[in-house]
């Protein structure tokens, strides 16, 4: 292969690298504004209450949708029962921070209630 074409390959190879990093930032957010919870995307989980120490304590792991969500505002008293049940259970809720933070509204049809949730400035 000639310089010439060693030389486009690289130079695509970088353009590359750049646009993809360009995509992969976040769009600038002003620092003071506050996102209230009814902001927030609404989704419904069908899955399980576990209990992750190392994770901060007690998680929704998701079958439908297959994920794993950190709850927010944890009631201990509440999600202990209920991850000893192993039962599944239908939550409703918010997405606080990404995909992966739930803020919890509703178990089952039931008005759920929680410790104060994390900041989600």
């Amino acid at each position: 292969m000639n310089t010439k074409g060693v030389t486009l390959i690289i130079v695509l190879n970088l353009f590359g690298i750049v646009t993809t990093l360009g995509c992969a930032q976040e769009p600038m957010k002003n620092q003071d504004s506050k996102i209230t919870i009814q902001e927030m995307p609404k989704i419904t989980i069908k899955g399980k209450i576990a209990y992750m120490k190392a994770l901060g304590g007690y998680m929704v792991q998701g079958e439908v949708p297959r994920n794993e969500f950190i709850i927010v505002n944890q009631n201990p008293d509440v999600l202990r029962k209920l991850a000893e049940s192993e039962k599944n259970v239908t939550i409703e809720g918010r997405l606080t921070r990404g995909a992966d933070f739930l803020f919890i509204e509703k178990i089952d049809d039931k008005p759920y209630c929680g410790e104060k949730a994390l900041d989600f400035k």
